[in-house]
């Protein structure tokens, strides 16, 4: 008796020891279902919530572009590595709760949130160096050769300045979201007009120089608190035209003072595509007349501080 006893606890043992190695097996694979299904496009949009967000990336770069490589939502929000990817999928458990909680049911709703959703995106990024982004990209594999000289440039100074791509890479997939102007008090500016007084352009004020004194430096965007939409807008423009709509280099042209019609037509021609860019096609893409036109008297009322030797030719 006691010795079949002992003959048949090492066959349970063996039995416990299988059955534990199949729950783990259907254990991994239901979490390898589950996170494949919750990182497939069709799962990230079909909260009422993303509906705005969906249409937005289906017409930016990593939707269509020349190569046809695109981008899924979860290659820009979803980390690979098991443990960051189990930990994302954690914390997006909370976002169930704001779309239940209804807090998000109207466009409007959606838009008041907009920046501080983006903002949490954005602070993200910049703490893990954008490694969504470096999944894909490798900076060490751009040939800046092959690039346009401005974007070689810009790639060359953020390795050189340790820059992170987000630093630069803003509204790529969804729209540049508008925050709520704080009013600038600390510089009072006269009217607009006013022909020697500061030049206003929403709340950023450019203070005019004489015809005789050096080339000042550019002007400084205000703080993050201060950005309106005009010029977070403007801003996806600072990077080849120069924040003071002074172009470096002969790669693009400067766009400070040029006719306010003149501006507007052009980047209307642009959005349609009847003038060929792919870059401002797909920056002007989703803005409406109104943006356009903002954007046109943005860059018209700034100061042309260019000496006259580097100026454009008539």
């Amino acid at each position: 008796m006691r010795r079949d006893l002992f003959e048949r606890e090492p066959r349970r043992s063996a039995w416990g020891g299988l059955l534990l190695i199949l729950v783990g097996i259907g254990l991994a694979l239901g979490v390898d279902y589950g996170v494949k299904q919750s990182n497939a496009d069709t799962f990230c949009t079909s909260c009422h919530s993303m509906q705005w967000v969906a249409a937005e990336a289906g017409h930016g770069g990593h939707a269509h572009n020349p190569s046809g490589v695109t981008a899924r939502c979860a290659d820009c929000h979803v980390p690979r590595d098991p443990g960051p990817l189990l930990w994302n999928k954690l914390m997006a458990a909370r976002s169930l709760l704001a779309e239940y909680r209804g807090e998000l049911e109207t466009e409007a709703q959606f838009e008041a949130h907009r920046f501080d959703l983006a903002e949490t995106v954005w602070q993200r990024m910049l703490a893990n160096d954008s490694r969504e982004c470096r999944a894909c990209h490798d900076a060490q594999a751009m040939d800046t050769v092959r690039q346009n000289s401005h974007a070689a440039s810009k790639h060359e100074q953020a390795e050189r300045d340790h820059q992170t791509c987000v630093e630069c890479h803003k509204g790529i997939a969804h729209t540049m979201p508008a925050e709520p102007v704080i009013a600038n008090t600390a510089n009072p500016a006269t009217s607009p007009t006013e022909p020697h007084g500061p030049i206003v352009l929403d709340d950023l004020t450019l203070q005019p120089i004489q015809p005789d004194s050096p080339l000042p430096p550019p002007p400084v965007p205000p703080a993050a608190t201060n950005l309106d939409r005009t010029f977070v807008m403007a801003s996806q423009c600072f990077g080849c035209h120069g924040v003071d709509g002074i172009s470096a280099g002969p790669a693009t042209p400067s766009i400070a003072g040029l006719p306010h019609d003149s501006l507007r037509d052009s980047m209307r021609d642009m959005r349609s595509g009847k003038q060929p860019s792919t870059i401002m096609g797909r920056l002007l893409t989703g803005l409406s007349d109104a943006d356009i036109d903002a954007l046109a008297n943005y860059f018209s009322r700034l100061p042309d501080l260019r000496p006259a030797q580097i100026a454009d030719p008539e």
